[in-house]
């Protein structure tokens, strides 16, 4: 019963890792398509910090209407 909790607590943690390198990626992803397009690059920075992929999402359609 010890070994199957220690093994559902290190898929949790290999989880949660998995889930903040998703956050910090589209964190910056976004600074770098915004500083590459113009924009302003700390405000895109912190848009996707809190909003992640809504954020990337708005920018490539801020990035294609700008066309």
């Amino acid at each position: 019963m010890i070994s199957d909790n220690n093994s559902e607590i290190q898929t949790i943690a290999k989880a949660a890792k998995n889930s903040v390198f998703t956050f910090i990626m589209f964190t910056f992803f976004c600074a770098w398509w915004a500083k590459s397009t113009g924009r302003n690059t700390l405000g895109w920075f912190f848009l996707g910090l809190f909003f992640h992929v809504f954020a990337a999402i708005a920018l490539l359609i801020k990035t294609e209407q700008k066309r």
